[in-house]
Formats: C-alpha cells, structure tokens, sequence
C-alpha cells in the first residue's frame, strides 16, 4: 500500500504525535484502519519522547464509525457474522486500549463522529469539536446496537439519564450541543479547529 493510500499518517511535532486519518471517505472503520490505529498507538506507546496522541481526520468527517457497505455484504451468511463479530471485538480492543494509554488521548472532531467514530472519539481522554460537526450513536435507529463501548463510556460520561435519551433516541448532536451536554471539553468553529487542538495539544 503506498503512502497516498494509506489509512493513518502520523507525524511528530515535538511531543505530540499526530494520528490523521484518511480512509476516503469517511474513515469507515473497517481491519485495515483499525490496523493502522493500532500500530499508531503502539508508536506512542512505546516512545517515552511522547506524551500526547492527537487523533484527527484529513476527511470533512472525523469517522462515521463502523463499515455499513462491509457489514450489510457480511451478515446474510453465518461465516460473515462471525467476521463482522471479528471487526467489533477489534473495535473493542482498540477502544480500550486507548483508554488505558501511558499517555494523553485528544481527539480532534472536524465533522461526523457516529457510532463507532464516536466510540472512538469517546474512548479519547479529550475530545475537542467543530461547532459544525455531528455526533452521536445513532445506532438504535438503524436496529443495530452500540456495540463497541459507547454506552458504557457515554454513561460514565454523561450520566444515566442522558446516556439513554441519546443512544434510545438515536440523537445526534452539532458540537456546539456536545459540548454544552459534556460530551466533548471544548467547541470551536470549524475555521479554528485545527488551531485549537494543535494549542490543546
């Protein structure tokens, strides 16, 4: 795979390594990302120079989570269920061990982050969005469930209460509501964002 085609780009800024993702076109979550995540994060992991992992997107979208193209081609047959389950227990894996990195996780939200794109996002220490962006686990809506930690980290996060509303009401939100309802620390215009994680980072 060259490096134009390649699903993650990192680059270090003193400190900081800086995750893009670039999976056109919407970073769909699928092996070979989470693949390259998981190798982005062993590089943090393993580098005492590191101390902060900023997740972004090249794309307008952060990441509409979980592949639909992927998941609707694989569970008409048995053997597909189980390589969709494989996908899920991926996403899984991944989502905790970010939340359980030897160092601080910012997630920079530009534009979608739904259903496993915010289970992503949500298994960041920060998040920080675009006024403009949509979030959310939109799941329920389409029979589906959040399978991949975000109804446990959303609760934690948000309470019990809310956390139901949003994930049995399938909501989602623009940044600007995220944040006033503590779903991400911080909101900008999307003209700032870029700016705004680079200082938070």
């Amino acid at each position: 795979m060259s490096a134009a085609q390649a699903p993650v780009r990192t680059e270090r800024a003193g400190r900081v390594l800086r995750v893009t993702m670039s999976r056109a076109p919407v970073n769909a979550l699928d092996g070979a990302l989470l693949e390259a995540l998981n190798a982005a994060l062993d590089a943090a992991s393993s580098d005492d120079d590191v101390s902060v992992l900023h997740l972004r997107s090249a794309l307008r979208v952060f990441s509409a989570g979980a592949d639909l193209a992927l998941m609707h081609q694989t569970i008409a047959t048995a053997a597909g269920r189980e390589q969709m389950l494989g996908v899920v227990a991926r996403m899984q894996q991944l989502n905790a061990r970010l939340e359980a990195a030897p160092v601080l996780t910012l997630a920079e939200i530009g534009g979608a982050a739904l259903g496993g794109g915010f289970e992503l996002a949500l298994a960041c220490d920060l998040r920080i969005a675009a006024h403009e962006a949509r979030i959310g686990l939109p799941e329920a809506g389409l029979g589906l469930l959040a399978a991949a930690g975000g109804t446990q980290r959303l609760t934690r996060l948000v309470g019990p209460g809310l956390a139901r509303r949003l994930i049995l009401g399938a909501e989602t939100l623009d940044g600007a509501s995220a944040e006033r309802l503590g779903l991400v620390q911080w909101a900008l215009p999307r003209a700032e964002l870029e700016d705004g994680a680079r200082a938070l980072a």
